[in-house]
């Protein structure tokens, strides 16, 4: 859902406010490498853009799409601008990010009504994903686990 909101700023804020020190934000997003970046591209309908500031601030627009999302924003957050977020929230931290998924998100079909992983193999898929990640994921991960808490 992160990347469905237009100024995570304000989530992360309020996230800030309310938690209990040790309280967590559990995110499963979206993950931009350069093999999901292409597939996302020509084939997802929710945009794909590398250059926006995800901690710019501004009035959320109350007509605007809830589709209307930006899939680079747990990428940037956990990515380039990891940095910059915990310095601008000093009561935050990102304590857990990995890579996931480079083989059966794709094959699943995510939410379409198609699936090209036959069920009897999801687990074997999974497995053999899971031990490939941690090289895989920089180059093809499908999914971004994201773990913020607070301090």
């Amino acid at each position: 859902m992160l990347h469905h909101i237009e100024y995570p700023r304000h989530l992360l804020t309020e996230a800030a406010r309310v938690l209990q020190p040790g309280g967590r934000l559990v995110f499963v997003e979206p993950a931009i490498t350069p093999v999901s970046w292409l597939v996302f591209k020509l084939a997802h309908p929710e945009p794909v853009d590398l250059r926006v500031d995800p901690l710019s601030d501004g009035l959320p627009n109350p007509s605007k799409h809830p589709f209307e999302s930006n899939q680079a924003i747990p990428t940037l957050l956990a990515g380039r601008h990891h940095g910059r977020f915990e310095r601008e929230f000093p009561q935050l931290q990102l304590v857990h990010r990995q890579r996931l998924s480079p083989f059966a998100y794709p094959l699943s079909g995510g939410y379409r009504p198609w699936c090209l992983l036959p069920e009897r193999l999801v687990g074997p898929v999974m497995r053999f994903e899971n031990r490939l990640a941690p090289a895989l994921g920089p180059l093809m991960a499908f999914r971004l686990l994201m773990v913020i808490e607070k301090r």
